[in-house]
């Protein structure tokens, strides 16, 4: 049985028409057609989200269309939210704007270096979607990304509610290693080129800065407490609920000048698109989506948000040492490909200490990650409708209120797992927790 959804976000592709379109995205994609020898060429519309799809963007897909020949041009744009209070509430301005910077900025100037270092291609770091532009303008209050559409080329979403295949997961440690191994060489043999990322540390702090993500987080804490077996765990949440923010600015902390890379951030299944081979659910394709948590931190995150939250307790009991290895060997192999030294830069025994050092990381997303991954699109929230609530007053709905029967057996389940490896594993006792 197939679980992967078969489209991009597997929205309802809804038919808009272009008057509801921003003219500053029309001006985009008309510059965009014109590019691509669109001299002649109608634009077709359909909705890419669906309500609690996310918070700090709507998706729309755009078809530009010869009308002399059979030419298609599939995009797919982000936007900012419309509701205002939905965008200060999640402080949208501030992703859009570190997103855009990873397009136009940081990934332009990997590219120059893979290029320069004759990295064969098949080590390049490649595997994210083609950008066609990125803006975002505080002044006007404009704020989009175009993408190619990747659902056209026959990739479409894993089911977040299912614990991914391993063969799937090893696709994504792949090419994160590749992504993270850029930074370490190039802080090696171009520190005044890789100085300006370097100051990309505020991430966490902008995102904790958002009272509604607060909440959320705050929210999912206290369930925690209730859903979790052991009373040692339950400490371990009370304990992180009196000062959320610091617990989360630990981990994010500024890293030893050695080791910190710029990281995707939110590295898990659901960010993630696949080719599936024939009809089944093993993939020989990924592309890494939604950069706009990409900071400089330590490796570890995204390793371990990677192999705690996209993954079942099974896959960890059998694979977990196996995936971090895979990690740490590509991370190796492209450094060395890059020229530089991975044995006096970032050791197998440095990513291990990394990985405890901020090891409670996985405890303090694991318990909202949870709950979305076994929430049905249904019974997702409007984002729209809670943050004008909470801006008039009001209570934040909880997630796990809305979450099925069985979806709320499955968080329970997956969050005891969890937690329960965490604390195994010493990632707990060696955190600052």
């Amino acid at each position: 049985m197939k679980l992967h959804t078969g489209v991009l976000r597997n929205s309802l592709r809804q038919t808009m028409s272009e008057r509801q379109v921003p003219a500053f995205v029309r001006n985009l994609l008309n510059e965009i057609g014109e590019k691509n020898g669109f001299r002649d060429r109608t634009m077709r519309f359909e909705s890419g989200s669906n309500p609690g799809d996310g918070f700090t963007s709507n998706i729309v897909r755009a078809i530009i269309s010869d009308r002399n020949s059979d030419r298609n041009l599939h995009l797919v744009y982000k936007l900012a939210p419309e509701n205002k209070n939905q965008r200060n509430g999640f402080n949208s301005s501030f992703t859009f704007a570190n997103e855009a910077n990873f397009y136009n900025k940081l990934m332009p100037i990997f590219a120059k270096f893979q290029v320069e270092k004759n990295l064969p291609k098949e080590n390049q770091f490649l595997l994210i979607p083609k950008c066609y532009a990125a803006v975002a303008d505080d002044n006007k209050e404009e704020y989009a990304l175009i993408f190619e559409d990747l659902r056209s080329q026959g990739f479409s979403m894993w089911d977040r509610s299912k614990a991914c295949p391993v063969e799937n997961i090893r696709l994504g440690i792949r090419e994160i290693g590749k992504f993270h191994a850029l930074s370490i060489a190039m802080k090696d043999q171009h520190p005044d080129r890789f100085a300006e990322f370097k100051k990309l540390t505020e991430i966490a702090e902008k995102f904790l800065d958002s009272p509604n993500l607060l909440q959320m987080f705050d929210t999912s804490f206290e369930r925690s407490i209730s859903v979790l077996k052991s009373d040692e765990h339950k400490n371990i949440y009370r304990q992180i609920r009196t000062n959320i923010k610091k617990h989360f600015m630990d981990c994010f902390e500024e890293p030893h000048a050695q080791f910190g890379v710029m990281s995707h951030g939110d590295f898990w299944t659901n960010n993630c698109v696949y080719r599936f081979v024939n009809d089944t659910d093993i993939a020989n394709d990924i592309r890494i989506l939604d950069w706009q948590t990409v900071g400089y931190t330590t490796p570890a995150i995204d390793v371990l948000f990677s192999l705690f939250v996209s993954t079942d307790k099974a896959l960890r009991d059998t694979e977990y040492q196996n995936l971090v290895r895979l990690y740490y060997q590509t991370l190796s192999q492209t450094v060395k490909l890059l020229g530089s030294n991975p044995d006096k830069l970032f050791t197998f025994e440095n990513l291990q200490s990394e990985l405890k050092r901020v090891g409670s990381f996985v405890l303090l997303v694991a318990p909202f990650y949870k709950q979305l991954s076994h929430a049905k699109a249904t019974e997702l929230t409007n984002w729209n409708v809670m943050c004008d609530n909470v801006d008039q007053g009001g209570e934040q709905q909880e997630l796990y209120t809305l979450l099925s029967t069985a979806g709320k057996l499955a968080y329970e389940r997956t969050l005891n797992d969890v937690v329960g490896d965490v604390v195994r594993m010493g990632y707990y006792q060696n955190s600052k927790l």
